[in-house]
């Protein structure tokens, strides 16, 4: 083999290897992701969709967050995104965030906060949620159909009014998956084929029934959001503990991986100069 062809093929490692690095450190915020809020004094989409979020009413508050700044809500307002990106169909999809939340009677004056929703939760209407009941204040978890839907309630963590807490919702295949902080609370199955589109309603965080203008909102949510994640995909229970632990659902590749493809980078570029030398 002849020093050109040497040198040519470790180029194209070289360049595989680059490539490896390169894929390796694209941010979470690409394949599957359909929008992420921070909320760090903002409401704007960090995904490639660019699907920022309205405010119904005066300007959007902010509190500590989890990671960061959170979405403050009063129960009076909510923020909306009317995208039929958030019409998932009858495909997988995942829904992700921190909540804190003041709807723990007697402090908590509005019922039934609505957290992030897509629907009106009427009977017959298609749509998807996850809202929070005053009283024994459970969370709930809904799926809607047009026939029906999935509900799961799960009682709220006691100190949730002053500790953030991760909720997930997603239709894995068959199955309506809940969880919360990352362990799996609830799966109910019979999900196949059922369509949770409903063009009459957009994406809300803080109300249910909100129009593409923005009006109609009810049961709104006295509490906080933050790291709102909308995937048009299901995630592994690994994705999930890297969203928990990282706000990422993609780890970061290890330094000492990084490590050793440079080193065979090098290695390459050393063997190319001894075969051209």
């Amino acid at each position: 083999m002849s020093s050109a062809n040497i040198y040519v093929g470790s180029a194209r490692l070289r360049m595989i290897a680059g490539v490896v690095v390169l894929i390796l450190c694209v941010p979470a915020a690409q394949a599957g992701t359909v929008a992420h809020y921070s909320f760090e004094s903002d409401l704007t989409d960090s995904g490639a969709n660019s699907l920022d979020l309205n405010t119904s009413s005066g300007a959007a508050a902010y509190a500590t967050g989890q990671f960061g700044q959170a979405v403050d809500l009063d129960g009076s307002n909510w923020h909306y995104n009317a995208s039929t990106l958030f019409d998932f169909g009858t495909g997988d999809f995942a829904v992700a965030f921190w909540y804190q939340s003041d709807h723990v009677l007697p402090d908590g004056p509005f019922n039934n906060g609505q957290m992030v929703t897509k629907a009106n939760h009427s009977s017959g209407a298609a749509g998807w949620g996850i809202n929070q009941t005053s009283g024994t204040s459970p969370v709930i978890i809904a799926f809607d159909t047009d026939s029906g839907g999935f509900r799961h309630n799960e009682p709220a963590p006691a100190d949730d009014n002053v500790t953030y807490h991760h909720v997930l919702m997603q239709r894995k295949g068959d199955f309506v998956e809940s969880y919360m902080d990352g362990a799996p609370v609830g799966n109910l199955s019979g999900a196949t084929g059922v369509s949770v589109s409903n063009a009459t309603y957009a994406m809300a965080v803080g109300a249910r029934g909100v129009l593409s203008d923005g009006t109609g909102g009810s049961f709104g949510l006295d509490g906080r959001i933050d790291e709102l994640w909308l995937f048009d995909m299901s995630l592994s229970q690994a994705q999930i503990d890297n969203l928990i632990s990282d706000n990422n659902p993609i780890p970061e590749p290890s330094s000492g991986l990084l490590v050793l493809l440079a080193a065979s980078g090098l290695a390459f570029r050393n063997r190319t100069r001894r075969a051209r030398g």
